[in-house]
């Protein structure tokens, strides 16, 4: 079940940027300063300076012992727009990612992913051609006093050369629970080189090329990269990263779980975790389809060791419509195990999302407060279009995934009208209808986390 043999390269981590190693768990705040280039020249040795002074986190910083890593995690990317601010040439634009070059607001980009409606690009306050993104710096701290003054000193250093277009904090988990009140983060792929070694299950070690530039990925080829017209690489130890503030309506979620249940607490927390595919704990229904199992949960040794096909074809335990069952079918997409698992492993992701906004009073509300909360996703690939686009369009947003007829993923999907979950059952199955809309778009933007050496070469002039 582990896919084909890939040997495990030698990574650069002097040059890679550490947030394709390391989520920073332990630096639970954050900001993501989102920065507009005003004068392009001091721009670009205002960035050259961050760069001269090693403040970038570095893979090798993040996997030195504890005692060894930075106190402060600093990131930096930019947006195709920014480079065309920055003054790279047409010509090297030309050979980044398409969709990276169009931009996440474009209109045949939003409707593929379902951006319609309340998430259109047009509604958006972070991105789209009202907000444009140019840089994005990424900040992380241990403490919110820290985080603050960390996020003021950056921006203090990087005027007036470059505006502040928006600073987005993060809010830390409670407990480990997102916003909904489902455990996050459990199933996350381990990049092939990684010093971490052999940790987690099989299937969720991945080519490194499906994350870096330069790399070999799941298809045992080499992932280009951008380059210049002189053939100079700016690829290499590179990566994509994807960011949308995504709005998540907690009230409407369970209110949609109580009014279905009949109003019985138990019932409502068993449909949601069929639709969410886990239980709020972070045990899989596959596992444990009735109940939830906490201590499941909390047993990173088996809470993602599962697969779909031998025990659960038809949905029963895990519904296909699921969220976590769409997200990543393991060896459950084809007829095949092994081909299913080697399909899945060319869309995964690396997740790297914070929480925003208050956490609720109650743990399960069905009436609203009036405050805003959500989660900012950001995910890390080498291909946005084979990667995330193909997980959001074919797999999360499909009416027809998996052989459904009129089911779309009943927690995250974009859809303009109200969708329907089937949950397959004994004697009959139970069908949702009418869930409304729980997550809403605000913003969103492709940007370029280079290498360091590539940054390099990208500002200079």
């Amino acid at each position: 079940m582990a896919g084909p043999a890939v040997a495990a390269p030698k990574l650069e981590l002097d040059d890679i940027q550490g947030l394709v190693l390391r989520a920073y768990g332990e630096r639970p705040w954050a900001s993501y300063v989102f920065l507009r280039v005003v004068e392009p020249a001091r721009a670009r040795a205002t960035l050259r300076d961050l760069l001269d002074d090693r403040v970038l986190t570095t893979g090798a910083q993040v996997v030195a012992p504890a005692h060894a890593r930075p106190e402060e995690r600093v990131q930096l990317a930019l947006s195709h727009h920014g480079l065309v601010r920055l003054g790279i040439d047409e010509e090297t634009r030309s050979t980044f990612a398409p969709e990276f070059q169009g931009g996440m607001a474009e209109i045949t980009r939003a409707r593929r992913l379902g951006d319609r409606g309340e998430s259109a690009p047009s509604e958006w306050e972070l991105g789209g051609a009202e907000h444009e993104l140019d840089v994005l710096l990424c900040l992380f701290a241990a403490t919110e006093e820290q985080r603050n003054q960390l996020a003021t000193r950056y921006l203090e250093r990087t005027q007036p050369a470059l505006a502040l277009v928006s600073r987005q904090d993060t809010t830390p988990h409670r407990g480990d629970r997102e916003h909904f009140g489902f455990r996050d983060g459990i199933s996350q792929p381990l990049m092939h080189g990684d010093p971490a070694g052999e940790r987690g299950v099989a299937a969720d070690r991945i080519a490194a090329g499906e994350f870096l530039l330069g790399y070999p990925n799941e298809y045992g080829k080499l992932t280009s990269g951008p380059r210049r017209p002189d053939g100079t690489d700016l690829g290499r130890n590179g990566s994509y990263l994807v960011f949308r503030k995504l709005e998540q309506d907690v009230a409407a979620f369970w209110r949609s779980f109580h009014e279905a249940s009949g109003g019985v607490a138990h019932e409502a927390e068993r449909l949601a975790a069929k639709c969410v595919g886990r239980w709020p704990s972070g045990a899989p229904v596959t596992l444990t389809p009735d109940r939830d199992d906490p201590h499941l949960g909390r047993n990173s040794a088996h809470n993602n060791s599962f697969g779909f096909l031998e025990h659960d074809a038809l949905g029963r335990s895990c519904p296909i419509a699921a969220h976590v069952r769409r997200s990543n079918p393991r060896d459950a997409k084809t007829a095949s195990a092994s081909d299913s698992l080697m399909l899945v492993r060319r869309r995964r992701i690396l997740r790297r999302g914070r929480l925003y906004g208050p956490h609720t009073n109650e743990l399960r509300p069905t009436v609203g407060d009036g405050k805003r909360r959500g989660l900012y996703f950001v995910a890390l690939n080498a291909n946005i279009g084979r990667q995330f686009e193909f997980l959001q369009q074919t797999w999360l947003n499909n009416p027809k995934f998996g052989g459904l007829t009129d089911d779309r993923d009943p927690v995250v999907a974009q859809a303009e009208h109200p969708g329907s979950a089937s949950l397959p059952a004994l004697p009959f199955r139970r069908r949702l209808d009418g869930l409304p809309r729980f997550v809403t778009v605000r913003g969103g933007e492709y940007f370029f986390l280079p290498g360091l050496a590539a940054l390099d070469r990208l500002l200079a002039k």
